[in-house]
């Protein structure tokens, strides 16, 4: 029996996917979280085989997360799960280490397909995602894929209407550094203040017009 950690902040989500993992005969859901703090607790605490995890939880995006476990579990498979098709989110945690990346337009029986796969040991890549990272290698890099991990979560941050101070709060760090990436991303994507970097999300679809409001 494969034993499943399900990592899911939306509970209507949470409860579907773990309807749809234990309708499969050979799997069950040891154990589930809404928080990365809680997930991270719960890891050490249990023993499981893969993770559907998603990383965009309300306080933040969290690329560490998917680092710290590709580092303490490299046999366990974590499976990405989340709403929206995001092109930049899924090469980012396909390079952070994760098997596979699924949204919520995907079927049951893909999601089960998915775990699968990746717990034979191989990749799980939509088909729209596969196109996206041919694109990519033919294309010169646009600049917002400069930004670092943590740059690229505080990029979308502020987009999405978040001030430095509420930001800070929300990642745990002080208003000054939240300033320093603020003034190394403004650089690195050429514009001079939020406005810009919110219209310039708007436009390369990296939030949608409804979070930046």
């Amino acid at each position: 029996m494969a034993r499943i950690f399900l990592v899911e902040a939306r509970a209507i989500l949470q409860y579907g996917l773990k309807e749809i993992v234990q309708l499969a005969p050979d799997m069950t859901v040891v154990a589930e979280a809404s928080r990365a703090a809680q997930a991270r607790t719960l890891a050490h605490s249990c023993e499981w085989d893969a993770a559907i995890l998603d990383i965009a939880f309300p306080d933040g995006v969290e690329f560490d997360l998917v680092q710290e476990w590709r580092r303490e579990y490299p046999h366990r498979p974590i499976l990405i799960f989340t709403l929206y098709p995001d092109e930049q989110l899924a090469l980012r945690a396909l390079k952070a280490g994760v098997a596979g990346y699924l949204t919520i337009d995907n079927t049951p029986e893909e999601v089960i397909t998915a775990l699968r796969n990746v717990m034979a040991g191989h990749k799980h890549i939509p088909s729209w995602l596969t196109e996206r990272m041919i694109s990519a290698l033919t294309r010169s890099a646009v600049p917002h894929e400069t930004l670092s991990n943590r740059e690229y979560e505080i990029f979308c941050l502020l987009a999405s209407g978040k001030t430095i101070s509420e930001i800070g709060r929300q990642l745990r760090l002080s208003v000054k550094t939240i300033s320093t990436h603020r003034a190394r991303i403004l650089e690195k994507v050429n514009l001079k203040n939020n406005a810009q970097l919110t219209q310039y999300a708007i436009t390369h679809g990296l939030v949608r017009i409804q979070d930046a409001t």
